[in-house]
Parts: structure tokens; sequence; C-alpha cells
């Protein structure tokens, strides 16, 4: 049982590290996005212009990425 109990404690352990590891990259990758918040939709826009050309079918390709990105690739004629 000591040993069952220790192995046990080792995936715990384990766990509890996975799920530290996890919120370090969710906070992370937040302060990467932050900064796309406050910009504009009309550079949003152009950006999506940029990434888009040549690409196949980009407006849905970058409105998937959330509901205000796909609002705008979806109100940017030069994608279509």
């Amino acid at each position: 049982i000591s040993e069952e109990l220790l192995r046990v404690q080792l995936m715990i352990d384990d766990l509890h590290s996975q799920l530290k590891e996890n919120f370090d990259n969710i906070t992370k990758y937040k302060r990467m996005i932050s900064p796309l918040k406050s910009l504009p939709n009309e550079i949003i826009s152009k950006i999506f212009e940029e990434y888009a050309a040549g690409l196949p079918h980009p407006p849905w390709l970058v409105g998937h990425i959330c509901s205000r990105w796909r609002e705008i690739a979806l109100s940017t004629p030069a994608l279509w």
C-alpha cells in the first residue's frame, strides 16, 4: 500500500506541475494577445489584407480566431 500511495502522490505532483505550466502558458499567451485588442478595426482589416494575399478563402481563415475578427473579416471587401 505504501508503494501505491507513493506512486499516486508522484502522479499528483506531476499533475500539479502540468497545471502550473498550463496556467503559465495561458498567462504568457494572454499577454501576447492583449495588444491586439486595442488595435482599431481598420488596422486589423489592413493586416488581414496583407496576410491573406494569395491564400484560399482568407475570410474564413482569420474569421475562426474570435467573433471580432470574424466580423472584421466579413466586412473587409478586399478579402472577398
